[in-house]
């Protein structure tokens, strides 16, 4: 989910895997609470290449993101998506990061999708209104 508030621009980024099932602590067997974790920073910062949003929305642009982490209330232990799924042993690596150029390619395919079905939808509605 993408929005823009005071110069910011909110976006997202927890998985339906949180949400999927309940989660126990791998040290005390306790239900796990979901708790909010963020970050923020500048498209052009080395921790935008952290978070795989280097220049995604330009130089000067300030990113606010946000994700859902789990938490126990007994021992205190602290896990995200990808500490949580280890523990339970359903951790597949993630793809590597597209390169420029392929980001480019994709950009591009996506539009280029896009522009063909808004074409079509336009000559249909162009065909059923002289019907």
């Amino acid at each position: 989910m993408k929005k823009w508030t005071n110069g910011y621009i909110y976006e997202s980024n927890s998985s339906f895997y949180i949400f999927a099932k309940k989660h126990y602590c791998p040290n005390c067997k306790e239900k796990l609470k979901k708790v909010k974790a963020s970050a923020e920073f500048r498209g052009d910062s080395p921790e935008a290449e952290k978070y795989n949003y280097y220049n995604r929305y330009g130089k000067n642009v300030k990113v606010r993101l946000t994700w859902l982490e789990l938490e126990c209330p007994v021992c205190g232990c602290h896990m995200n998506e990808e500490e949580m799924k280890k523990a339970e042993g359903i951790w597949e690596e993630p793809p590597p990061p597209l390169t420029k150029k392929e980001r480019k390619r994709q950009n591009f395919l996506e539009f280029l999708v896009f522009f063909l079905l808004a074409t079509i939808a336009v000559i249909l509605i162009g065909y059923l209104k002289s019907r």
